[in-house]
């Protein structure tokens, strides 16, 4: 691989998902990164892709790390922290109060503590499978059964009523999207589908602002001199520096992290109209 990117064991360290992320045609994903600018971003990448059989995948080859690991842990997290939903699952096996109890308590232990449901995600989830429009995560019963009871009580449990279907299934409607410069992977009907800051738009509303600032107190006279300052290319300079005349709304929008998830820095950098409200109908989508 290219410099900057590649496997190395600090991707594996951080990677939630190593060893359990597959896609429809059974390719593992693999803990893969790339530096840009000393910012690193986490990919898992499909073995598809790593040996050149990109054909032999229906699906996405390359996966950005934190879309995929918290979509995971948003559907994971609200059963773990679902009493009710944990004691139908349990319905087959003789549960006093006592024991109801405890499930209640595990419960509240896993809504009290994001980390304990990270910590336990490996131990229960046996693989994630990334087909064309929905993520599916395969659970294993006897390691809920595990969380959720005492250690020494799952055998006798089990040896009374084995289980008959060790897999429970959860799917998430979902769906790839470019947005902003970056693939996203957008889960339909939840938070997940709002934006979030993209650096590159951040980083260029910001220079932009800068550059103007400093042009009006008359510490640089130009983009000329500017261009040999910063040693960014005059060319850049002028389509950039357009985004100091952002609509203030829009800017703070940006900054935020709220803008729409398809405004990319190419689209709002090309042609800005003077017209604030003309900006408006030309970068302000619906998502």
């Amino acid at each position: 691989m290219s410099k900057g990117r590649g496997e190395d064991p600090r991707a594996t360290n951080l990677s939630l998902l190593t060893g359990l992320l597959y896609d429809e045609a059974g390719n593992l994903f693999t803990p893969s990164h790339a530096t840009k600018k000393g910012r690193r971003y986490r990919y898992y990448v499909s073995r598809s892709l790593i040996k050149g059989r990109t054909k032999d995948s229906t699906g996405p080859v390359r996966l950005p790390a934190e879309e995929i690991e918290e979509l995971v842990l948003s559907q994971l997290s609200p059963l773990l922290q679902s009493a009710p939903r944990i004691l139908d699952f349990l319905q087959p096996y003789s549960l006093g109060m006592t024991e109801t109890q405890f499930v209640a308590k595990v419960a509240k232990e896993y809504l009290d503590s994001q980390d304990k449901v990270r910590n336990d995600l490996r131990s229960i989830v046996t693989r994630v499978v990334v087909r064309q429009q929905k993520v599916e995560l395969q659970l294993s019963k006897r390691a809920l059964l595990k969380s959720f009871r005492h250690a020494q009580h799952v055998d006798e449990l089990t040896s009374s009523t084995p289980i008959a279907e060790d897999t429970i299934t959860l799917e998430a409607e979902t769906r790839l999207r470019r947005c902003g410069g970056e693939i996203r992977l957008l889960l339909d009907g939840t938070d997940q589908c709002r934006s979030r800051p993209v650096p590159s738009l951040v980083r260029a509303v910001a220079r932009a602002n800068d550059w103007v600032e400093r042009i009006l107190q008359g510490e640089i006279p130009n983009q000329r001199v500017l261009s040999k300052e910063t040693g960014f290319d005059e060319r850049y300079i002028s389509r950039i520096i357009s985004l100091a005349f952002l609509a203030p709304d829009i800017t703070e929008a940006i900054l935020d992290g709220r803008q729409s998830p398809d405004l990319s820095l190419g689209k709002c950098a090309a042609e800005i109209p003077f017209e604030w409200s003309q900006q408006r109908e030309l970068l302000i989508t619906d998502g």
